[in-house]
């Protein structure tokens, strides 16, 4: 009978949450007469896809996206030091990069 040993990690706070999977699962298994049986193979990238998915549904079933407070584009990284400095951040503040942001610092 084929078997299997999984562990669930996870790492980082909430927001930044890693999970995955440590798995070793047997190339197959042994009847009762002794022979051997060969499991077949799974798809790597549609196992993981499905987890992936699994995942997002968690977060979405129980309401634990990431709340963001404000954006602000790459040119207004000071005003946005300044609202996490002040105190009045509710969430997470991003700051974005758009084309013209990365092709002035790129050229650098």
């Amino acid at each position: 009978m084929p078997s299997v040993v999984s562990l669930a990690q996870s790492f980082g706070s909430l927001a930044h949450w890693h999970p995955h999977l440590q798995v070793v699962v047997t190339d197959g298994g042994f009847r009762r007469d002794g022979s051997f049986v060969t499991q077949t193979a799974h798809d790597a990238a549609v196992l993981a896809e499905a987890w992936r998915l699994a995942v997002l549904a968690l977060f979405v079933r129980e309401n634990w996206a990431p709340v963001i407070d404000s954006r602000h584009r790459l040119t207004e990284t000071s005003e946005a030091f300044r609202r996490l400095a002040e105190g009045h951040a509710r969430g997470k503040i991003v700051v974005t990069m758009d084309r013209h942001d990365a092709q002035r610092y790129t050229a650098q």
